[in-house]
């Protein structure tokens, strides 16, 4: 006898209606599972999107543990690969330099040392693990300015004093007194015999209608297939001035001086950074030159420019517990982007 409550009196209803109690209890029950079923379907699918979502999240792990593990075997190979190509590129000059195909280089060669003594030089520096640059002042086009052929010698001395002064070993080159070739030719022959031999040759140019000194740069590597080659700095620059005042001659030839000092000094911080991961250390050249964004703001955006470059150099595999999949050459790359950040930093003080 079914209980006198509203679901009763439904189902008695329901009864006398002619519906028999097996259907009545066969609905009820469907009633029931079908909402069961719903609950655990959403549950199921619920499970099953954390499922794909794990899965994705090891699938993405397995793929950057494994670009990881090519990635640090290019960096070494890499290495490897430069540190051969200087060994061959070094002896093939050394026996180039007797061959009939590079005589027109030699006959050409506009610096006042030879490229014999260049090389025996740096042979003989090859021990030294902080092996600077080459820095190579040249000379701005015949008939551009008396004045600068004046004060040439003197410039590149001062230039060396002061790279010397700063902890660089002197690796400054000059031009031939005589010297006839100039701007690309220059560059090309300089280039020729020296391809295997990090350096940087600065070119300065003066436009008289302007009174404008730009220092332009030929610079590359051992990796280089030719110079980059750019303009960097401009000056102001009088003739008249530099001849009949001798205040403003002074002072112009100490900017053209720190002008140059600094081209040399981040292009060799760059280069140093690369190769052996030192410190900077024209950050601290530039607080004793009092060289700041107030006094010489071209220079300091030059150096933050160079910096920059290397200062984005991440090792994204060091999120990943991936160990020692993360090579020396990797943690060394991470090292060059924190001290060029660090050198940065110390140029917005």
């Amino acid at each position: 006898m079914l209980e006198r409550t509203p679901l009763g009196e439904s189902m008695i209803s329901v009864q006398a209606s002619g519906c028999s109690w097996f259907f009545i209890t066969s609905s009820i029950l469907s009633l029931v599972n079908g909402k069961q079923n719903i609950k655990n379907s959403i549950e199921n699918a619920r499970k099953d999107e954390v499922f794909q979502r794990e899965l994705q999240r090891q699938k993405e792990l397995y793929e950057d543990q494994k670009e990881a593990e090519d990635r640090a075997f290019k960096l070494w190979l890499k290495q490897r690969q430069r540190e051969f190509a200087r060994s061959e590129a070094s002896k093939k000059l050394e026996n180039d330099l007797m061959k009939e195909d590079l005589k027109m280089f030699i006959k050409d060669w506009p610096l006042h040392i030879s490229a014999e003594a260049i090389i025996e030089k740096r042979k003989a520096m090859s021990s030294v693990e902080t092996t600077p640059l080459n820095i190579v002042v040249g000379k701005h086009y015949i008939g551009e300015s008396k004045q600068l052929d004046v004060i040439y010698s003197q410039m590149v001395d001062m230039l060396s004093v002061e790279l010397k002064e700063s902890g660089l070993i002197n690796n400054v080159y000059r031009f031939k007194d005589d010297n006839t070739v100039i701007g690309g030719p220059a560059l090309a022959n300089i280039f020729a015999l020296m391809s295997n031999m990090p350096a940087v040759v600065l070119i300065p140019r003066f436009d008289k209608e302007k009174d404008k000194l730009s220092i332009s740069i030929g610079y590359w590597n051992q990796d280089s297939l030719f110079p980059m080659q750019k303009k960097v700095l401009e000056l102001d620059y009088n003739e008249m001035r530099m001849v009949n005042d001798k205040d403003y001659s002074s002072k112009k030839k100490a900017e053209i001086n720190c002008s140059y000092a600094t081209i040399a000094m981040v292009l060799n911080d760059t280069h140093l950074l690369l190769e052996n991961y030192f410190k900077p250390l024209f950050p601290s050249f530039a607080e004793k030159k009092n060289i700041s964004l107030k006094t010489h703001p071209s220079l300091i955006d030059f150096a933050q420019k160079e910096y920059s470059s290397l200062s984005s150099m991440e090792v994204t595999t060091a999120k990943y517990n991936i160990g020692n999949l993360i090579s020396e050459d990797e943690k060394n790359w991470s090292r060059v982007s924190d001290l060029a950040r660090e050198a940065i930093n110390q140029l917005k003080m």
